[in-house]
């Protein structure tokens, strides 16, 4: 699967042969498209450049739309590659989300994916989104960024009081095929909803939606205290709504890329108790080929700079080595395993 890489991201690789450390991140959205003969040749100095295993030089992180969570991350990831991995940049590209990125990672278009659990296990397993183009086999594990409990946000004059009642409503699930369509197909099934209308779209299009009543329903895996559910849930038109502890515990016992959760009272503005659901895991995935060192490399880079990161983005407060594994539902890469068993994650 080509995909058309920014003009900025063409530059950026052609120019990091020597790959001197760089205080700045640069990120390529997908839309801003350079000409195919561009892209290909970006794409094969970039497959050039990994093929040396330990000696890469540039790690392309797929993300997601521009609007949503991963895309900010992995930005602040780019950065922190490019200022504390000595002899390596990073350029974080705006991508179709979870699902994109899976398939970016075995075309080797990219060498690091920001993919959700529930996205991730469906392509290993070759189900879902996943059941006409078959497993993916190439992907390994690197690491958790966070945990991400499912928020289910309705407009509040969509007559929708719990889940069972999406039955028939207009539901915004993101972009066509992402990590957030996965996840909303997944909850409404456990619940019995099977007649809907996906509306498509970024995930602003899709919060803004359901704010202004264009849409009944958001189904948003994600942080909690996410600023981008705050403001809708703030607009004084929407209502987050859960499940019981024992249907979250029932959905989990089956599903082992995910968690029983809930979201405390107070999370967001008028939620005045606590709501239970479950939650996935945000993963750091990369490929088979890369070297063990490179990998190892990263995987410490990562954990050991949460400082940094977190200065960055809040949301990597819950990096942390107790959490690096919860969710992995795909082999770990080597170099990962290896610096988990020093840390005795393993």
């Amino acid at each position: 699967m080509k995909k058309i890489i920014s003009l900025a991201m063409a530059l950026s690789l052609l120019f990091a042969a020597g790959c001197s450390g760089s205080s700045t991140s640069s990120a390529a959205p997908a839309s801003s498209a350079a000409p195919a003969s561009s892209a290909d040749s970006v794409s094969e100095a970039a497959s050039a450049a990994s093929a040396t295993g330990s000696d890469i030089s540039m790690w392309r992180i797929g993300t997601a739309s521009m609007t949503g969570n991963f895309y900010t991350l992995g930005s602040a990831f780019a950065q922190m590659i490019n200022e504390k991995v000595e002899g390596c940049e990073s350029a974080a590209q705006a991508t179709g989300g979870s699902a994109d990125n899976c398939f970016l990672l075995n075309d080797k278009e990219i060498e690091i994916g920001l993919i959700q659990s529930a996205t991730a296990q469906e392509a290993v397993t070759g189900t879902g989104a996943f059941s006409e183009t078959g497993k993916i086999e190439s992907m390994r594990g690197v690491g958790v960024i966070y945990l991400m409990p499912f928020h289910c946000i309705i407009n509040d004059k969509s007559g929708v009081e719990k889940i069972a009642d999406l039955q028939g409503k207009k539901i915004g699930v993101g972009p066509m095929g992402g990590g957030v369509e996965v996840n909303a197909n997944i909850l409404l099934s456990e619940f019995g909803v099977t007649d809907f209308t996906p509306i498509y779209g970024t995930m602003g299009e899709a919060l803004e939606g359901v704010k202004n009543g264009e849409v009944d329903a958001v189904i948003y895996a994600t942080s909690t205290g996410s600023a981008n559910v705050s403001d809708a849930l703030n607009s004084g038109n929407c209502t987050l709504i859960g499940m019981s502890k024992e249907e979250a515990a029932a959905i989990c016992a089956k599903r082992p890329e995910f968690g029983p959760d809930t979201i405390p009272a107070n999370s967001y503005q008028d939620q005045a108790e606590d709501v239970y659901t479950f939650a996935g895991s945000a993963l750091i995935l990369t490929r088979e080929d890369i070297s063990e060192d490179a990998v190892y490399n990263l995987c410490k880079a990562f954990y050991e700079n949460n400082e940094f990161l977190m200065s960055q983005n809040a949301i990597f407060k819950d990096s942390t080595l107790e959490n690096a594994v919860v969710g992995m539902c795909v082999p770990l890469h080597s170099g990962a395993e290896k610096y988990f068993k020093e840390k005795g994650v393993l």
